[in-house]
């Protein structure tokens, strides 16, 4: 079971409140799958202080890096960069508390 702290409930909180740009569903379609994985599972798991599936930490931590490798950050607008950052944000937080 993950146990988060205060800030970082309003970190999930506020991903979960952003609308996936629209580069996710164009350009980037095949991260599309990895930050709905973001938004409805890790947000929802870490929230609900939920115990994740076996080896569902390396799985995405292999996605992660994925993500990170193919997204070039130089070609995304101001909202789809917040969207990015905010993504790795809760990433950061589910490695912290779900690294076991």
């Amino acid at each position: 079971m993950c146990k988060i702290n205060d800030i970082e409930k309003e970190v999930l909180k506020n991903f979960k409140g952003l609308k996936i740009p629209q580069v996710f569903k164009t350009e980037y379609i095949d991260q599309m799958l990895f930050v709905e994985l973001v938004d409805f599972d890790i947000c929802t798991y870490l929230l609900e202080g939920k115990k994740f599936p076996n080896n569902f930490y390396d799985e995405v931590m292999e996605n992660y890096d994925e993500f990170k490798k193919n997204i070039d950050i130089r070609n995304l607008d101001e909202y789809s960069k917040k969207y990015y950052y905010e993504c790795i944000r809760v990433l950061e937080i589910f490695e912290k508390h779900c690294n076991d």
